[in-house]
């Protein structure tokens, strides 16, 4: 009993340390080797877990809400980094959606357009069974995004990029009439002597249209600004002024719905471009970001040239010792999102992988470790100033056999990670909405590529904190057939949030990208739909909040969870819920073989206060339940022991 009070002295004092500066992005370790890896089935609620014993089966259309398909493509990838909003809402309810279509299963130098469809809420369907072209007359035009004009009866605005005669440049294309999906191609601002590309607009409540675009070359993010013309075309200026440098093809753009306060986010390399040539050559190089915000208070004066550092990492540091000497360990990657509030503040949400930098270089590149998976989403409010943590990904697929060699690494994908592409959305109510691709393990092609779900999380106080996310496709495809798999993917929530969430995704039947492996393998070319999802916000769970735990800014290489053994013996406390409760509470917990397993739980003082079961179970899931109604209300913590190991869990009971 002394090691068990010592054991819960120690945890509730490292649940009320204080947290780390702001700038620094944090994470404590303790919490980083339990990632995300179950699923309760019923209420579709994510729940943390070490490695669970999940029915690996193929299990199809396993979702909550209801969704329609839009259209389907060839081109099973949408974004070289962040996509931009790719689904919209009018006032009259209909449903405006973008999508880069192949035509061909020659993905890489087949037909490609960017296509569009409307659903019309008073006739109940689609415009057209697939959509119809945006860019007419454009070579592979793509990676589009879409915004809708200020008028009574609001068009679609379409911002894409494709191939003119001579290079690859951005357009936007405005329909004629509202649903209609007859569009007008309209060219973006170009820099002097280089084309722009990969662009993202928004329209303000004035009618500005803003624009940001990056640089041929990728090493810039530029911006422009129009509106619409008496003949009700877009009119650009024809100055694209730079934002600042960048070496990612990855940048967000966001408008207030409520004042023409106007932001760009976007990456910017910590070691500088042109690349120095002791990180010439190394992936470390993409990783190592800060990421930055431009911002403009009405739409035409903006502070380029002395933006935010939003996550201003910690440098290396040799005079520290162990992992402090690393400096900040999680750095921006490459999928990020921002939104404006009711009180006109902005929010970012982005994801973050793991590095670590060498405190003092040995190596070219200096880098001691990266992460190809393991991730996790940050959130910042510019009205605190604050990185908190939203969604836990900090697990790698990696399996191991029982002597350490690696039998199969089965990945995200180009441009993914565990945890990534987030989509931010502002109710009435004032709740902020996450949804994002979430990469569970267990689950992967023969081609070891993983598939994805889409998962939402709700903040109810401007995202200090966020509840445990809420699994709205769980459709397991485990070595699925080609063609049979189901992926979620690019996943983007609309602006307007009614009784609904209102999003759009790809589904992958069979995961992998062509930039990673296509060229090589284009028979796994899969014909793949695109999904308008109608998520009910009563639906989305809000019965557990997510107790990341303090700020930490170092983690040690090691923390990311890497060992999956293909013997797994051990087992896990999964969840408690309602926690926390009133007086009833469920422990669900799992066992990977048959042993002699007790729970208990125990006061503050380390004091049992009840035996909830003690005896052999079979392997499996189980659950028993803890009526507290006799005790007062207060922290308790729940311990299963089986042989030899042990799990602990911070339980509250109100009265």
């Amino acid at each position: 009993m002394p090691i068990l009070s010592l054991f819960i002295s120690l945890l509730i004092l490292v649940c009320i340390i204080p947290s780390a500066a702001s700038q620094s992005i944090a994470v404590r370790p303790e919490q980083l080797q339990e990632p995300i890896a179950h699923h309760d089935n019923n209420n579709g609620r994510l729940i943390r877990s070490v490695r669970s014993a999940v029915d690996l089966s193929p299990r199809r259309d396993d979702f909550l809400g209801e969704r329609s398909q839009a259209g389907d493509t060839w081109y099973d990838f949408h974004a070289n980094g962040s996509t931009g909003k790719m689904i919209a809402i009018a006032p009259n309810g209909g449903v405006h959606i973008t999508w880069c279509d192949g035509y061909e299963e020659d993905v890489l130098g087949g037909e490609r357009h960017q296509k569009y469809n409307y659903y019309d809420p008073d006739n109940e369907e689609w415009m057209e069974e697939d959509g119809s072209t945006v860019d007419f007359g454009i070579d592979r035009g793509g990676f589009g995004c879409l915004a809708l004009t200020e008028e009574d009866d609001p068009r679609a605005l379409v911002f894409y990029h494709g191939k003119d005669d001579t290079a690859w440049t951005g357009f936007s294309g405005i329909d004629f009439e509202a649903g209609l999906g007859v569009f007008e191609t309209i060219f973006l601002p170009q820099y002097p002597q280089m084309t722009a590309y990969f662009a993202q607009g928004v329209v303000s409540p004035e009618g500005k249209i803003h624009v940001a675009t990056q640089r041929r070359d990728r090493g810039m993010i530029g911006y422009a600004i129009g509106e619409l013309g008496d003949d009700g075309l877009p009119e650009y200026d024809e100055v694209v002024r730079e934002v600042g440098e960048t070496h990612r093809t990855t940048l967000r753009i966001a408008s207030s719905p409520h004042s023409e306060r106007v932001a760009i986010i976007w990456m910017m390399p910590r070691a500088g471009i042109p690349i120095p040539e002791e990180w010439n050559g190394g992936p470390g190089y993409i990783y190592n970001n800060d990421l930055m915000l431009a911002w403009s208070d009405d739409g035409d004066e903006w502070n380029f040239d002395d933006p935010i550092n939003v996550t201003d990492n910690i440098d290396p540091d040799p005079d520290l010792e162990g992992d402090e000497a690393y400096g900040d360990t999680l750095r921006p990657h490459v999928t990020m999102d921002l939104i404006f509030d009711s009180d006109d503040n902005i929010h970012i949400v982005f994801d973050c992988r793991g590095f670590w930098q060498q405190p003092i270089p040995e190596d070219n590149p200096p880098v001691d470790g990266i992460t190809s998976d393991a991730s996790f989403l940050f959130h910042w409010s510019e009205e605190t100033e604050e990185i908190t943590p939203v969604a836990d990904g900090w697990y790698t697929h990696r399996e191991v056999d029982e002597d350490g060699n690696t039998v199969r690494w089965p990945v995200p994908g180009a441009y993914k990670s565990n945890v990534c592409a987030p989509s931010l959305a502002y109710d009435e109510e004032g709740d902020l909405y996450c949804v994002f691709s979430y990469f569970p393990m267990n689950d992967y092609s023969e081609q070891n590529y993983c598939n994805g779900d889409i998962a939402v999380t709700v903040s109810e106080d401007n995202g200090e904190t966020w509840f445990y996310p809420t699994m709205i496709t769980e459709t397991r495809t485990h070595l699925a057939e080609v063609g049979e798999a189901e992926c979620e993917l690019y996943p983007t929530v609309a602006s307007v949030v009614d009784d609904f969430l209102h999003i759009s995704y790809e589904l992958d039947t069979e995961p992998g990208t062509p930039v990673e492996d296509y060229a090589e393998r284009e028979e796994i070319a899969t014909l793949c739909p695109w999904f308008y999802h109608k998520m009910p916000l009563d639906e989305i769970a809000r019965d557990s909040i997510w107790d990341s735990g303090p700020d930490w800014h170092a983690l040690p290489p090691e923390s990311v969870d890497d060992h999956h053994t293909l013997t797994p013996n051990d087992y896990n406390l999964l969840s408690v819920y309602p926690n926390p409760f009133n007086n009833r509470t469920t422990i669900e917990f799992n066992t990977r073989k048959a042993e002699s397993v007790s729970i208990a739980v125990y006061d503050l003082g380390g004091r049992e206060v009840a035996e909830l079961h003690s005896g052999e179970l079979l392997r499996g899931t189980h659950k028993v339940e803890w009526d507290a109604a006799s005790l007062t209300g207060g922290v308790y913590f729940v311990r299963l022991t089986g042989e030899g190991r042990h799990s602990l869990k911070k339980i509250v009971l109100l009265k």
